[in-house]
């Protein structure tokens, strides 16, 4: 039986706490609350961490500074500070000893021999977690992203529109499928249609028999959630298929065409409906777009669905050739006046650099592609705030591209 680590991860509100909840009611697993612990661990930190000089308390000081919502997780793990120091003074200073001072002594506890790690967000630290724990299974689950979005509109940290929902399953998707030979992927109606044969199917990736308990997981699930995450209630009932398309029956028509739309590619790639909406004329993608863009331009995206025309935002460069190969849009348009440090976390004036020379090298080679147009629109008035590598690469823009022949943003 495989004793190596399991991460499960995804979009938030696409089925993880289920998930997690089932496999932690088989008698291998443990499965605690949500760590966050990789979003936390920043490059200053893990050096810290593994200074033999601070070593063990600066790693405990670290691990009981995690907090869920305004509980700290360790407390949440039924474990006290001095538990987790004693644990660390037998470990040799690690990333892993670090982030099993919560999980093994969890499943120790329990009298299980292998942990579950989840936390939705960790999707975005695949490679940080095959780094420091190489033998790990990851399991990335998926849901109908029109049902997260409706999802996050309903709870307290979710997002205002409904597009920002899909956007965000939309940037979960460009970044994670780099990595999809890294991880065994679940669809959330699946799970919840055909639970006995999904769950095989999991058992088989992760190395372990198949136990009919595992759907009696309503029993234990609270173990995996704070008393205060009320939107977690559900995992403490049997599975109910009436969970899986709800956006048939909740958006309307309007909202169904614009959230099919955006995210067409992502929705087919998968196998769900888009039948129902006209094949697009083209695809447009803007540059770059953040939520807030698509908060108070939802109206903009409304409008070019009735015309048949998809409108994406990429927010980074970090995402943005990873995007035009995902959806393969006929135009780019570059909102101007561009500044590098919101296409990218460039602090220094060497990250700038590198990061300019990084975007005119893409821009260079996309001009190259006799089948892309490549446009800028104004968006935001001239600002006394451009640093001099921002008015470098708005000049070269400006020389090498053309105006947008069409008001985009009015």
């Amino acid at each position: 039986m495989s004793n190596s680590p399991v991460f499960v991860v995804g979009t938030p509100r696409s089925g993880t706490t289920l998930l997690a909840a089932i496999l932690a009611n088989h008698s291998a697993y443990s499965c605690g609350p949500e760590t966050h612990f990789f979003s936390c661990l920043t490059k200053e930190i893990e050096k810290k961490l593994l200074d033999q000089k601070n070593w063990p308390f600066y790693a405990a000081n670290f691990i009981c500074s995690l907090k869920l919502g305004n509980e700290y997780v360790y407390k949440l793990y039924s474990l006290s500070k001095e538990e987790i120091i004693e644990f660390l003074k037998n470990r040799k200073p690690s990333v892993p000893a670090v982030l099993e001072a919560l999980t093994l002594q969890y499943a120790n506890k329990q009298r299980k021999h292998s942990w579950i790690e989840k936390t939705p967000r960790h999707l975005l630290f695949i490679p940080q977690i095959l780094k420091y724990f190489p033998s790990a299974k990851i399991i990335r689950i998926i849901r109908d992203c029109r049902d997260v979005s409706l999802s996050l509109s309903k709870v307290p940290w979710g997002y205002k529109t409904l597009l920002q929902g899909v956007y965000r399953c939309w940037l979960d998707e460009i970044y994670a499928q780099k990595f999809s030979h890294s991880y065994f992927l679940v669809k959330f109606e699946d799970l919840l249609m055909s639970p006995e044969k999904t769950l095989k199917n999991i058992c088989n990736f992760l190395g372990v028999p198949y136990e009919p308990s595992m759907l009696q997981y309503y029993n234990t699930s609270s173990r995996l959630c704070s008393e205060k995450e009320w939107w977690k209630n559900l995992v403490k009932e049997p599975i109910n298929v009436s969970r899986a398309f709800r956006w048939k029956k909740e958006l309307d028509e309007k909202n169904q065409l614009m959230l099919t739309y955006f995210a067409r590619n992502l929705l087919i790639n998968h196998g769900y409906e888009t039948d129902f909406v006209p094949k697009p004329k083209q695809t447009i993608l803007l540059f770059p777009v953040n939520f807030h863009f698509l908060e108070s331009y939802e109206e903009l995206f409304l409008k070019f669905t009735h015309q048949k025309i998809r409108v994406l935002g990429c927010p980074f460069l970090g995402l943005l050739r990873d995007a035009l190969s995902y959806e393969k849009p006929s135009e780019i348009i570059f909102k101007m006046p561009l500044l590098i440090s919101n296409i990218d976390n460039s602090f220094s004036s060497k990250d700038r650099a590198v990061t300019m020379l990084s975007f005119l090298n893409l821009v260079s080679s996309l001009l190259r592609n006799k089948e892309l147009n490549l446009y800028y629109v104004d968006h935001t008035p001239a600002t006394n705030n451009l640093g001099v590598l921002d008015h470098i690469l708005n000049r070269f823009l400006i020389k090498f591209i053309n105006s947008a022949p069409y008001s985009l943003l009015s």
